[in-house]
């Protein structure tokens, strides 16, 4: 978030130079205006980067048996597009997302579909662990880790950062919505 004087509103030459300084995307930063006070003035330009997710495709947004997409899940993509910095972190992706779009282009909808291309690729070999970002502020959805995965997160602390998914579950995604929109 970038928080600007509201006496100013028509700063965009600042709110580009802000975006090229900390590389961010312009889609994911919201622009704020505030009444300038001693406070405001002290505390500058107020930044805060998005949350990282990563997400699994088989057991999140797809069923594991019978395969088609969750229920809710186009509630959930619609949430978590819009307030989380995306990354892919399935077997279907590593390092292309557009193996991510085509697992899932027989069960989503073309809009759908192009919410879930803005998610971002990552590449891993042995375990999923290895694409996440430890120093940054993430949560992991996936609906059965392995058990050195697991160790990996609680080796760094992490372990709270995983969220596991149960499609089996009533109503399972909009649970998911709930606790993101708590953090």
């Amino acid at each position: 978030m970038v928080i600007l004087p509201t006496k100013y509103p028509d700063n965009q030459h600042l709110i580009d130079l802000i975006l090229i300084r900390y590389s961010l995307p312009a889609e994911k930063v919201t622009i704020r205006y505030e009444e300038i006070n001693k406070q405001t003035y002290t505390r500058g330009i107020e930044m805060k980067t998005q949350t990282r997710l990563y997400i699994d495709i088989d057991g999140v947004l797809l069923t594991a048996r019978d395969t088609r997409p969750a229920d809710n899940v186009t509630e959930f993509i619609d949430f978590i597009t819009e307030n989380f910095d995306c990354y892919w972190l399935t077997t279907h992706c590593k390092g292309d997302n557009r193996t991510a779009i085509r697992r899932l282009q027989p069960y989503m909808t073309k809009e759908t579909l192009a919410k879930l291309s803005s998610i971002k690729a990552t590449s891993w070999d042995t375990l999923k662990t290895e694409a996440v970002d430890f120093s940054s502020d993430f949560y992991w959805l996936d609906d059965c880790p392995l058990q050195c995965e697991i160790r990996v997160l609680k080796d760094n602390n992490c372990f709270d950062r995983l969220i596991m998914v149960d499609l089996k579950a009533e109503n399972e995604l909009l649970r998911v919505i709930d606790l993101l929109g708590k953090v």
